[in-house]
């Protein structure tokens, strides 16, 4: 038996929908989007609806398979992996596109 996914509203713009947008953009449907990111489609489903809880390698293959930018696409717009991305990866990632992550701390005088 196939699998079926869940039919989106044509109105309000979600993960799901942004998701499968950029994977229509890029040419290829939900399974290979899967495949590409390292994941199963059962488990891309899962981590669509509860997207702060992927995995740092989940988050950075989605981000591979469909060219967008790890952090600003991913864990900033949507939430991806941030209550399980920590600081060692954070900076891992950053160090791998030559940047440096840090975080800056306002003093609360």
């Amino acid at each position: 038996m196939a699998p079926s996914y869940p039919t989106l509203s044509p109105v309000k713009i979600t993960l799901e929908r942004w998701l499968q947008d950029k994977a229509e953009a890029a040419g290829f449907p939900f399974e290979e989007l899967a495949r590409r990111a390292g994941m199963t489609p059962n488990k891309l489903t899962i981590c669509l609806r509860k997207p702060e809880n992927a995995y740092p390698q989940e988050v950075r293959g989605l981000a591979e398979s469909l060219g967008l930018h790890w952090y600003h696409d991913l864990v900033t717009k949507w939430g991806f992996g941030k209550r399980r991305l920590r600081l060692e990866d954070l900076t891992r990632f950053a160090a791998e596109e030559g940047m440096e992550f840090c975080l800056i701390m306002k003093n609360a005088a």
